[in-house]
């Protein structure tokens, strides 16, 4: 089974080990890419191409949609397009 085809017991799609970024992206931190290639049902981040925004997604059983944000929750780097690795307060 590749990750396409990968579903949800009740036999939806699961989007796990799919990554919505953009080009040439690189992830701020680890805990940031990890949540790119999370499911719907932990939290997930993605990349709206259309909104050119990052956004946590609500699962589509719940309405859909996401929730626009501009900083990393974990390392407090501002997102853009192309993140790069680094705090964006450094507190040293």
């Amino acid at each position: 089974m590749t990750d396409s085809e990968k579903t949800h017991i009740d036999g939806t799609p699961c989007p796990e080990g799919q990554a919505r970024v953009p080009p040439n992206f690189n992830a701020c931190c680890d805990a940031f890419n990890e949540r790119t290639l999370a499911c719907y049902y932990d939290i997930r981040y993605e990349w709206w191409e259309g909104l050119q925004n990052w956004f946590v997604i609500i699962f589509p059983e719940a309405g859909g949609g996401g929730v626009a944000f501009g900083f990393c929750p974990h390392c407090g780097t501002k997102l853009t397009l192309t993140t790069e690795s680094g705090r964006f307060m450094d507190f040293s």
